[in-house]
């Protein structure tokens, strides 16, 4: 029972706002708890027909005045079941809101504060109608406007004579005002259908089990509610509520969903599209202009289930009547449509006479109303070529059990085979003279036929032929005879002497479909031929165009012959001198392998510059001539070269931080045979007292020319010391990294300077702080061997009664300055003070300065 004192009740009602449990069992144990297990002694009703019962409470104290639930008749098959929650207990849990000119009123109580509380101004009555039928009415006035709410058990009769009952629930609105008034109703109820809260829900459009929203005009005729998981039988316990029809009026917004979150809905609301348990259902009628004296009306209707009894319609989706298809497992497809469903475990179908009953290689799938059955065979269950399959659909009924109205039967055929290679103009392995011998290949097709225009050869040669032809630039297909030729001259082909040519048709489908596993490609095929070819030769190293730094640079030629060359034909010229067979600088085979190698004899070395080859003809044993190959490369002996020494050999630097800077060229006297720097080569390393400091990450490059600073890398000078450079680079022939190749040609260059000694100077005094003028504020100190970063350093700065005053152990921005000022940062007094600078504590400079205002 939903039903509580107002107190208890509005207490439990908002905390089930905020705090519903989660866990299922504690949140059914939850939700009956808000009512108790007696009815209420307040009660109308209920009163019923054959089919369905409602109730209304009547305990205007209790906050639910008015407040109704619905279930079966005590006379019913299934009596006194609930289809409200949760009836025949007291009624609580659906409520209506009524938004009056913007305002929400509502006769439940536990809205206070939310909405204006409606009272019973017209008490809620039972009223007798001639024959056997009887409603219950009452209603409430806000204002100038006057709502009644009807319920009234009738009976409902489809087109094939199925009736039921269900419970006409009627809002009629009357302006009794002389002003316009906009009236909205928003009816929430709370779906319980026998013992499931959780009742599953369903519209015209199909079963989802998420929440649902719909808005005029689409809103679906009808809905329903199973007591058990969709889809139902015919003997399962249905509710259902007409929007449309029958004195309906359509709602503007239809929702169905989770009580949970519906029951605290006083109007606004938007929807998560989520997954729901406990079910209600949102009806909105959107607030409507009511003229003064006019009556108008909502209504709706909730109550059983009719029957259904169309037969489902089944369709072929695929593959459909006289199709071709290619697959030895092809799936067979049927779309069945029923409005209220199809009964997945009703679906039978017989395939050239095996019958299969979901789920026996059988799947099923479902959109909207529609269901899918896919039959999926083992591989293989489809053997022989140009088999006709006939199917049958024997059986797929809707959730009521109705069948369709005769078998759904067709049939198709399957082609497994492509086309079939029967003959050949030339016999495999035959040899032949002719460098564009055209070829003759019958093909056939046992049933669907021969796609031309898909047809594709491929010939490849030993020598290196590799190419696809097709039709209209090689090929042509005469469809009397069954012929393909084969043109090689028109393909742009010419085969070699003494070269193996294959021949396969790669492509030539038949005409089963695409969508079905086709087309099927042509059986395996293919010939090959002989024709005796030249020899041909390719310098392989050093490739063609490269420098390289090799004085004795190999020449490397592979020779390609299907038979074997004469040696004697062997003739090379390098630079103009004829080299053959035979000579010291000759070698062949070189390695054991078919390969020409000529290398320079002593005294006969490359210099800078170009190397010009030429191969002329080779012959095999069959006096067939090769082609003259002609190549040349470069050879580039010399290594770059480094100018522009900074600071210049022999100099002497005086500034504190300096530069190193130098301009590295590769050059040589044939500007096509320098072979460029190497700028990752190039390495730099600074030889002084503190030891050998490469400084190559240090340095800054622009074009050729490359600078490193001294601070910047760090490098620590004493005076008069000497201090070396030593310079590495090399240029960047052709070398990768074997012994056919010389590594690159490589200098190590160096030049030295010396640090001069830097004398003992302070900058301005008298300095005369004063942060107003920023004039003379300080004075900047030199002394011996400020440069090194090794030797500790320090300046004091004592008064006149030798008190020290300020000690400077660092410099400021890379100088060393007095600001006037002592340890704690004041300016000191004025007069004059005395300086001490000490490096690794031997005293090399001292002097005063004087400090004014």
């Amino acid at each position: 029972m939903k039903y509580l004192s107002i107190l208890a009740f509005l207490t439990t009602l908002l905390c089930s706002i905020f705090a519903q449990p989660h866990n299922p069992a504690e949140y059914a144990e939850w939700k009956n708890s808000l009512v108790p297990h007696t009815k209420s002694t307040m009660m109308i009703g209920p009163i019923e027909n054959d089919y369905v019962a409602v109730q209304l409470n009547d305990e205007g104290l209790s906050g639910d005045y008015g407040s109704f639930n619905i279930g079966t008749s005590s006379t019913y098959v299934y009596p006194d079941a609930t289809l409200i929650f949760s009836y025949p207990g007291t009624p609580g849990t659906s409520h209506t809101i009524f938004k009056i000119d913007g305002s929400h009123y509502s006769p439940h109580s536990f809205f206070s504060g939310c909405t204006t509380l409606m009272t019973a101004d017209i008490p809620f009555n039972i009223y007798s109608l001639p024959g056997d039928s009887s409603y219950i009415e009452g209603g409430w006035i806000i204002d100038d406007i006057t709502i009644y709410q009807k319920l009234q058990p009738v009976y409902i009769e489809n087109a094939h004579g199925d009736i039921t009952g269900t419970i006409y629930i009627k809002y009629t609105i009357i302006n009794n005002g002389t002003s316009p008034h906009t009236v909205g109703v928003l009816l929430e109820l709370d779906t319980m259908v026998g013992h499931n809260d959780a009742a599953p829900l369903a519209t015209s459009y199909g079963y989802a089990a998420v929440e649902q929203e719909f808005l005029a005009p689409s809103i679906p005729p009808y809905y329903q509610a199973g007591e058990e998981d969709y889809p139902w039988n015919p003997t399962d316990l249905v509710a259902a509520g007409y929007l449309a029809g029958w004195d309906a009026v359509c709602p503007d917004r239809f929702l169905v969903g989770s009580w949970s979150t519906y029951t605290s809905v006083i109007w606004d609301y938007t929807p998560s599209f989520g997954p729901y348990g406990d079910s209600a259902v949102l009806l909105y009628w959107y607030p409507r202009t009511v003229a003064p004296g006019e009556t108008t009306y909502v209504a709706t209707y909730y109550g059983l289930g009719l029957p259904e009894r169309t037969p489902p319609d089944a369709m072929i989706v695929l593959p459909t009547e006289y199709d071709t298809v290619a697959c030895d497992d092809q799936w067979i497809t049927i779309a069945a449509y029923d409005s209220s469903g199809i009964d997945s475990t009703s679906f039978v179908i017989t395939v050239n006479g095996s019958t299969f009953t979901y789920p026996d290689h059988i799947t099923f799938s479902r959109s909207a109303d529609t269901a899918y059955f896919t039959w999926q065979p083992d591989p293989g269950f489809f053997t022989e070529d140009c088999e006709t399959v006939f199917v049958s659909v024997d059986s797929v009924a809707d959730v009521w059990g109705t069948n369709i109205l005769s078998p759904l039967q067709w049939h198709f055929i399957v082609d497994q085979l492509g086309p079939e290679v029967v003959s050949y103009s030339l016999d495999t392995g035959a040899i032949v003279s002719n460098l564009q011998q055209p070829i003759d290949i019958g093909i056939t097709d046992n049933f669907s036929g021969i796609y031309d225009a898909s047809i594709v050869v491929h010939i490849s040669t030993r020598s290196g032929i590799d190419q696809d032809i097709f039709p209209g630039s090689g090929l042509t297909w005469d469809g009397l005879s069954s012929t393909l030729h084969i043109d090689p001259a028109s393909a742009g082909i010419t085969y070699q002497y003494n070269d193996s040519i294959h021949i396969e048709v790669v492509q030539c489908l038949d005409l089963a479909p695409v969508e079905y596993c086709g087309p099927n490609n042509i059986q395996p095929n293919g010939f090959w031929f002989f024709i005796t070819n030249p020899p041909d030769a390719e310098f392989i190293v050093p490739p063609e165009s490269v420098i390289t730094a090799c004085p004795d640079q190999k020449i490397l030629i592979d020779v390609r012959c299907s038979t074997e060359i004469i040696s004697d034909s062997i003739r090379l010229y390098v630079n103009g001198n004829l080299y053959r067979y035979g000579d010291p600088e000759m070698i062949y085979p070189a390695g054991g392998g078919n390969i020409i190698q000529f290398e320079p004899s002593p005294g006969n070395e490359f210099g800078d510059g170009p190397v010009i080859v030429r191969l002329l003809p080779l012959y095999d044993i069959y006096g067939a001539p090769g082609d003259t190959v002609d190549w040349m490369f470069y050879v580039d002996v010399t290594p770059p070269a480094i100018s522009n020494e900074n600071p210049p050999a022999g100099s002497e630097v005086q500034d504190l931080s300096f530069d190193i800077s130098f301009t590295l060229n590769d050059t040589g006297p044939d500007p096509n045979a320098i072979s460029g720097l190497d700028t990752n080569s190039v390495r730099v390393v600074v030889l002084n007292s503190a030891g050998a400091n490469d400084i190559t990450a240090h340095l800054n490059r622009s074009g050729n020319n490359f600078t490193v600073n001294t601070d910047y890398a760090g490098l620590s000078f004493i005076d008069d010391e000497i201090v070396t450079v030593q310079v590495t680079c090399a240029d960047s022939p052709y070398f990768p990294n074997d012994s056919l190749y010389c590594p690159p040609n490589q200098i190590t260059h160096e030049w030295s300077f010396k640090i001069a000694a830097t004398p003992c100077s302070r900058s301005v005094n008298p300095i005369t702080p004063d942060p107003q003028d920023t004039y003379n504020d300080e004075t900047e100190f030199t002394f011996p061997n400020i440069r090194s970063t090794t030797m500790e350093k320090k300046i004091f700065i004592y008064d006149r009664t030798d008190h020290l005053v300020r000690t400077i152990d660092e410099p400021t921005d890379g100088k060393w300055i007095w600001n006037g000022r002592d340890d704690n940062g004041n300016v000191v007094p004025q007069g004059i003070y005395i300086y001490i600078i000490s490096v690794d504590g031997e005293v090399v400079c001292n002097g005063t300065i004087s400090v004014m205002r």
